[in-house]
């Protein structure tokens, strides 16, 4: 006969509402961090337990809406934060430019140079790129007629 470890079952009073057992955070990630840097506990340093805990989740969005997922912090300390993803989806085209069929490549000066600008908005859909004909490819590639 071998002895096998007994299953203790949860106790009701082990469980806590969620809304009181940890936070959720959103953040819009800028077009210049790419996706597998946030699973880095270096890119969080600055952060650290400070504004995050244990079993926190962070919504992020990308700022060109291409992407967005769904982290949870497994450890959270000064030196960093691991994360956990829950969730990540990639989308097939940035979610402004499918509304809109009005699109022009315009430089925007030596600090945005070429952009996609939507002509009804005035809004820069994208921004930084070289040259004319970069932002008229990423036209060619995102919009939608």
């Amino acid at each position: 006969m071998t002895d096998t470890p007994k299953f203790i079952l949860p106790k009701p009073s082990e469980l806590q509402d969620a809304a009181e057992a940890r936070r959720t955070h959103i953040w819009s990630c800028p077009d210049n961090i790419p996706y597998d840097k946030l699973l880095e506990p270096l890119t969080w340093s600055n952060i650290g337990h400070s504004r995050f805990g244990d079993g926190d989740k962070l919504c992020v969005m990308a700022a060109d809406k291409t992407w967005y997922a769904e982290l949870i912090v497994r450890d959270a300390s000064q030196s960093g934060v691991v994360m956990g993803e829950l969730f990540h989806v990639r989308f097939d085209k940035p979610a402004s430019v499918l509304a809109s069929a009005n699109l022009r490549a315009e430089h925007r000066g030596s600090a945005l140079d070429w952009c996609v600008v939507n002509v009804d908005t005035k809004k820069n859909e994208v921004e930084g790129l070289k040259t004319k004909a970069a932002a008229e490819a990423w036209i060619k590639a995102n919009q939608t007629t």
